[in-house]
């Protein structure tokens, strides 16, 4: 449904004066907060389609339903969203849970929004950020670092321990003066840690969030920390506590999100948390501190044979593990510098001549991942059945971990179903399955754990139809469906250029032919410009025909690659003549209200890379199902990120732009002139 300009409904107050104020219905109360509460803060816009977005919200949460909205640039839906959330009154089953996709959302809900409605609620709700275990500073890896990372974070460590003395035990990534690589020296790590037998236990910062997640009544989080939830969920573990409402923004991403986090996974880093970690010596290694637990109560007859058992069933297995698992990298780290693209089929690799060691390794390391599971659980057993008390729980959970080890490189060596997808990687060395459909999972495992599920994004149709989106993340059934018109007056407000004739993108002398326009524009526009495009190879063929011509202008080419993303748009949206060119990353998630951006440029209708092997998995299933995997999956998959691309140009009502596609495919070809009516 699209909305028009309705007046502001009059307050339900009116008609139940004498009532008591808890028998308004949440949809009543919504709107009498909007029109007598928002409404007298100096600077908010009021904006139809944002109270009629929040009263869907409401009424949805009301009746325990489902519903996707897609709510175009400019509605505000993060209000929409939060003030039914703030005001609903929690029940036994749980608080609410947002999750967003970027970390740029997160801060504008936790430092702008969430704070601008909490002050007019007479007693605040009690909010928690969720963070995954890798944005945490370890306090032991930083008070007892071992030689590897006083070799590597040096210099850094003692303004890292005043941070934690300073910040109560609680040092973010993004507040850590330190490079990524140092990072990985002192982030916490869920297979490192030492949990309550930690001597930072009662100070650790990570814990005390962990345990304030507990008793919130909204939890803010990522999709990415939502999908690690679901997965220990399986395990009959858990990252979040049960809740009662999700509302998942930015929904648009979920299905990518969820394809990453539910891959079987075997790299370096799941080695070294689960093998290599506890074999550190000083801190670092927690198995020594184990070790300890496990003999220290025993009688002294049995000290030293129970001791030599250990030291054979857990040491040297992790010590075999180990070796063989170096075998295997050293093994797929020689292959991938002869791989044709960063990832190749793994069935091919694995039966092909030169991958015939590779399969040999990873054989023998399944193998002997499940004996070493079998035998230290055994070990644990007969440990509690001797001596009547039960084994330290870090080695319980060290069988675990090895069992679905064991049980994850079966699969990845198999490569037998058609669900899944499975590759070998270079950069970083990993053998990787991806699942090919999310539906399932996303249904069974996610919105089914909650009464109601909210999913918003300003781009979820295609088509005027949310079938594409439903169908991808399994909200098919019992999912109503409401869409709200952005503000913004397009027509007025953006000149929209279209290339009908010239050379397509794939044709030789493409990008030599159209970037002498591209300066031109540049140059008259004062910089201010953002180009897109698909690939990393086109930003260096764009970057290198634009550099010096633009520099001749006075004008900056800013390209993605050159500095983290953050700092180049920092230093894009300040004040100069500048151009930024880039791929993915700035495909969304770029929010430069004003004159600083005026220009997007699209140099290709994004389609999906065709020889993805992920993508064409996808294509194929839907044509084994007699459908047509353009029209289903190619096509859906262009027109929402043209939509996601379209919407860095204007950020408020007050933005003019001009929005330039040069792509000559979207005039002349019929798919073209659907996408762009879409």
């Amino acid at each position: 449904m699209s909305t028009s300009a309705p007046d502001i409904p009059d307050s339900p107050a009116a008609d139940t004066e004498g009532e008591n104020e808890n028998e308004f219905t949440l949809e009543e109360e919504v709107v009498t907060f909007f029109q007598e509460d928002l409404a007298a803060l100096p600077g908010l816009q009021f904006r139809p389609s944002q109270l009629k977005m929040a009263e869907t919200v409401a009424r949805t949460i009301e009746k325990d339903g489902r519903v996707a909205i897609e709510a175009g640039t400019g509605t505000g839906k993060s209000l929409a969203y939060l003030v039914p959330l703030l005001l609903r009154t929690p029940q036994d089953e749980g608080p609410a849970i947002i999750a967003t996709k970027t970390v740029q959302l997160q801060e504008q809900l936790l430092k702008k929004d969430l704070p601008t409605i909490q002050r007019l609620l007479p007693s605040p709700k009690k909010v928690v950020l969720a963070k995954g275990w890798s944005n945490y500073l370890c306090i032991r890896k930083v008070e007892s670092p071992d030689e590897p990372t006083v070799r590597a974070v040096g210099p850094a460590l003692p303004r890292l321990r005043q941070m934690l003395v300073n910040q109560s035990g609680k040092v973010t990534r993004g507040e850590a003066p330190v490079s990524s690589s140092q990072w990985s020296r002192v982030k916490a790590d869920p297979l490192d840690c030492q949990k309550r037998n930690c001597p930072h236990f009662s100070s650790c910062g990570l814990f005390a969030e962990r345990r304030e997640l507990e008793t919130a009544e909204l939890i803010v989080t990522n999709h990415a920390f939502l999908m690690s939830d679901l997965r220990l969920r399986r395990e009959g573990r858990s990252l979040l506590p049960q809740g009662e409402v999700l509302v998942i923004d930015e929904a648009h991403r979920l299905d990518d999100v969820a394809t990453e986090h539910l891959a079987v996974r075997f790299d370096s880093d799941r080695l070294y948390s689960c093998v290599s970690a506890p074999l550190l010596s000083g801190a670092d290694g927690w198995l020594a501190a184990t070790r300890f637990t496990f003999l220290m109560t025993l009688p002294e007859v049995d000290f030293m044979p129970w001791s030599a058992r250990f030291d054979r069933v857990v040491l040297a297995g992790l010590k075999d593990l180990e070796m063989l698992s170096g075998d295997l990298f050293v093994e797929l780290t020689g292959l991938g510098t002869t791989f044709a693209n960063k990832r190749v089929p793994l069935k091919g690799l694995l039966h092909s001549p030169q991958g015939e060691r590779l399969a040999n390794f990873l054989a023998e390391l399944c193998m002997a991942c499940e004996e070493a599971s079998d035998s230290i659980a055994l070990l644990c057993r007969e440990y509690e059945d001797t001596f009547e008390q039960g084994p330290p729980p870090e080695l319980i959970r060290l069988a675990q971990s090895l069992g679905r080890m064991a049980q994850d490189l079966d699969f990845l060596g198999g490569c037998e179903s058609q669900d899944w997808v499975f590759q070998a990687e270079a950069e970083p060395t990993a053998l990787v399955a991806r699942p090919v459909d999310n539906a399932e999972a996303l249904e069974q495992e996610l919105f089914s754990e909650y009464k109601a599920v909210i999913v918003t994004s300003a781009s979820l149709r295609v088509d005027d139809s949310f079938h594409f989106f439903k169908r991808r993340t399994g909200l098919v059934e019992a999912t109503e469906e409401a869409s709200f018109d952005s503000p913004f007056e397009f027509q007025k407000q953006t000149f929209i250029g279209l290339v009908s004739q010239g050379l397509e993108p794939s044709a030789e002398g493409y990008v030599e032919q159209l970037a002498p326009s591209l300066v031109d524009l540049a140059a008259s526009m004062g910089g201010r410009m953002l180009i897109l495009t698909t690939s990393h190879r086109r930003v260096e063929e764009f970057a290198g025909r634009l550099a010096g011509p633009l520099a001749a202008e006075q004008v900056e080419l800013l390209v993605q690659g050159q500095a983290p993303p953050t700092q180049l748009l920092r230093l894009f949206a300040q004040p100069g003549r500048r151009v930024l060119l880039g791929v993915d990353t700035f495909w969304e998630g770029v929010d430069i209200p004003g004159e600083r951006l005026s220009c997007v440029v699209m140099t290709r209708l994004p389609f999906p890379v065709p020889n993805d092997v992920l993508f064409k998995a996808r294509s194929e299933q839907i044509e084994r199902d007699g459908g047509n995997s353009f029209e289903e999956l190619s096509i859906p998959l262009v027109g929402l990120k043209l939509k996601q691309g379209f919407g860095r140009l204007l950020r408020t009502e007050q933005d003019k732009g001009v929005f330039l596609l040069t792509d000559p495919r979207a005039c002349n070809r019929r798919y073209g002139r659907k996408l762009l009516r879409n």
